[in-house]
């Protein structure tokens, strides 16, 4: 089982898994972090700038990065802010 920080940008998830991960002695799987290595180490805003501003691709691969690491079993998984935030048919936020 898996433990799942989900929340606006702002409210203390990196945070809050941080201290679990010590509490629990679990490994925190970062769903911003993770898109960012598989993306040659480029920044979220610097994805999203190439992509003009849609939001759409980038939420492609965090739906992605997230049913992969949701496979795994005994972590906590720390999502990406914008996992509760939907966008609209141009991929605005």
């Amino acid at each position: 089982m898996n433990i799942v920080l989900i929340g606006m940008r702002g409210a203390g998830k990196s945070k809050v898994s941080r201290r679990l991960a010590i509490a629990t002695k679990r490994d925190v799987l970062s769903s911003d972090l993770l898109i960012e290595y598989d993306n040659g180490g480029k920044s979220i805003p610097e994805i999203i700038s190439e992509q003009n501003g849609d939001w759409r691709a980038f939420r492609d691969m965090e739906f992605a990065t997230l049913q992969k690491i949701t496979a795994l079993d005994g972590n906590i998984i720390d999502c990406g802010g914008g996992v509760v935030v939907d966008i609209d048919e141009d991929g605005n936020e």
